[in-house]
């Protein structure tokens, strides 16, 4: 009963993270087209759609990230684990969703929340906005990490209580740790970012280390040329698996 309640409440997450992230992409044509036509149109280019894209691609991208982690949609190699028995793949699995948990709870949580109260008293260039909605968005997705995380985990034990199993440099340590985490199918997005923590810990304070690993999380995002791409991949998939899609015939 507890577990399928559980289940209940993540769909439920996961029809309004869906939702959301299906909006802002919707938002986010709109304003791109507004930001066209006022360049060519009226050659009076706006003031604040670049900014507000970029805080939007931001947002879109950590609230996605655990929607897409929960639904296991994120990229991951498989070549050594498929090779193991199917117990051992559960295993495997759990230290995996419990590397993501350290991660999610030390980066995201804890680092998200020194990123947004280091940028109390900040506004934003064009919007005006706090800079704290600008960084808030990192404990918000870890938060709901955590939550996908712990349901996984859930599942994953009683699928093996109940026996229902089917089938030395800086980059030396960054690669050492990038291709272990791979090869035990860790997905590619946290490998990359457990490697690049594991190293700025390794050679940094790992206060300093957390801090800067969320800060460089969310100024990576901060790129306006990853908008266009970022729109025309992410918005058929969003559109046609929400209500924002005509009917087909």
């Amino acid at each position: 009963m507890p577990l399928q309640r559980g289940g209940e409440v993540m769909k439920i997450i996961n029809k309004i993270l869906g939702t959301v992230i299906s909006v802002l992409v919707a938002v986010m044509v709109l304003a791109c087209c507004w930001q066209v036509i006022t360049r060519f149109l009226l050659n009076d280019p706006s003031q604040w759609t670049e900014e507000f894209l970029r805080y939007a691609l931001i947002w879109m991208t950590m609230l996605g990230a655990p929607y897409a982690y929960g639904k296991d949609q994120h990229l991951s190699i498989r070549v050594l684990v498929d090779k193991f028995q199917s117990k051992n793949q559960i295993r495997t699995k759990i230290a995996v969703e419990i590397i993501v948990l350290i991660l999610s709870i030390a980066v995201f949580i804890v680092g998200g929340i020194m990123v947004t109260a280091n940028s109390a008293g900040q506004i934003s260039a064009a919007l005006k906005l706090p800079m704290q909605v600008y960084y808030v968005c990192i404990p918000i997705s870890g938060c709901l990490m955590v939550l996908y995380c712990l349901e996984r985990l859930k599942k994953m034990v009683h699928r093996i209580k109940g026996g229902k199993i089917n089938g030395n440099s800086g980059s030396n340590l960054t690669c050492n740790c990038i291709f272990l985490m791979l090869a035990f199918s860790v997905p590619v997005s946290y490998s990359i970012i457990v490697s690049a923590l594991v190293t700025i810990v390794a050679f940094l304070t790992p206060g300093f280390g957390v801090f800067v690993s969320a800060q460089k999380m969310v100024s990576g995002i901060d790129s306006f040329s990853l908008i266009a791409g970022t729109i025309f991949l992410i918005s058929g998939r969003s559109f046609d698996e929400q209500w924002l899609v005509l009917p087909r015939d």
